[in-house]
């Protein structure tokens, strides 16, 4: 039952000093009881905090828990935002824009009968898109150049044929759901962004939600659990991965496999999700670095990912 505002109103803050650098939280007890019953006996049990009305919570960073705040407040919450990340390389493209660049990226801007362009990115979806290409945040620029070159029609290249398998695999991914037992009804504040160019890092977009998880696990907060996973599934579902990008995907995986338990009957549901959306862009992540160490260590991820990619073999 929903604390009235009266009695939100009425009770005397509690505080929370969170993360390595301490940040002090000062929050109204009856909203958070309504949501957790370890905080709300955090607050009001036996123990010495809720003697001294307030509590140290070190294994959240600040972020975290601001979001669960917001959450509690509002039943919602904003991800991170994305940042810009411009390597050397893409500063000297961005000077000396190569020919082959432009070579690629003229023929993607010819007209297509629209039928043909619905089918193939109905089957792909946004993270199996092809067009590697659009990889450097300077090739925007590039867009503005004409259709015709020396006046012969340039038609565009046909994109590689998924396997029925693999398309198969990526639509199981997109048709993940998870029951939600809150309201839904309010407009989400925030909406999923897709990336628009390979210079867009999403590590930290896709680590906040997988950090509300692990928190709202933790505190055993469902509603927050199944949003979160709502929220970082339908991102993932926008997200385009560049070539240069695996590194975000590679530390979420990374992430979920130190910060989620071992489950023998079930595997995690945060995992669940992470790894088959790996399974699905196995080739683009299979030489990055990160995502050999975590299959490496001492956790189920590749005994996961091999489970996942089964149905798509011959």
């Amino acid at each position: 039952m929903a604390a009235s505002y009266r009695e939100i109103a009425s009770t005397k803050p509690f505080r929370f000093i969170v993360g390595s650098n301490a940040i002090e939280f000062f929050v109204h007890p009856a909203v958070i009881v309504q949501h957790s019953k370890p905080l709300a006996n955090l607050m009001h049990g036996d123990m010495r905090e809720a003697r001294e009305g307030q509590a140290h919570i070190e294994e959240v960073d600040e972020n975290t828990f601001a979001r669960f705040l917001e959450f509690c407040y509002t039943k919602d919450y904003p991800a991170a935002e994305h940042s810009i990340v411009l390597d050397a390389a893409s500063i000297e493209q961005e000077k000396q824009p190569s020919k082959s660049a432009e070579v690629n990226i003229i023929p993607a801007l010819i007209d297509v009968p629209p039928a043909a362009e619905d089918e193939y990115m109905d089957d792909a979806g946004p993270a199996l898109a092809f067009d590697d290409n659009w990889a450097s945040c300077s090739s925007r620029k590039k867009a503005t150049k004409a259709s015709y070159k020396g006046g012969a029609h340039l038609q565009r290249e046909t994109p590689p044929a998924l396997s029925t398998k693999r398309a198969a695999a990526w639509k199981g991914f997109q048709n993940m759901t998870w029951d939600s037992h809150f309201n839904t009804s309010k407009t989400p504040a925030d909406q999923a962004r897709p990336n628009k160019e390979a210079c867009e890092d999403y590590t930290d977009v896709f680590l906040s939600h997988a950090k509300l998880y692990v928190f709202a696990d933790t505190y055993a907060i469902e509603p927050l659990r199944t949003l979160s996973l709502q929220k970082l599934h339908r991102t993932l579902s926008m997200f385009t991965l560049f070539g240069g990008r695996e590194g975000d995907i590679a530390e979420l995986l990374q992430y979920t496999y130190q910060n989620t338990a071992e489950h023998e009957a079930k595997m995690d549901k945060l995992r669940q999700l992470v790894i088959k959306y790996v399974s699905c862009n196995v080739e683009k992540l299979r030489s990055n670095e990160t995502f050999k160490e975590t299959l490496a260590a001492e956790n189920s991820s590749s005994v996961d990912l091999i489970e996942m990619l089964l149905p798509r073999l011959d």
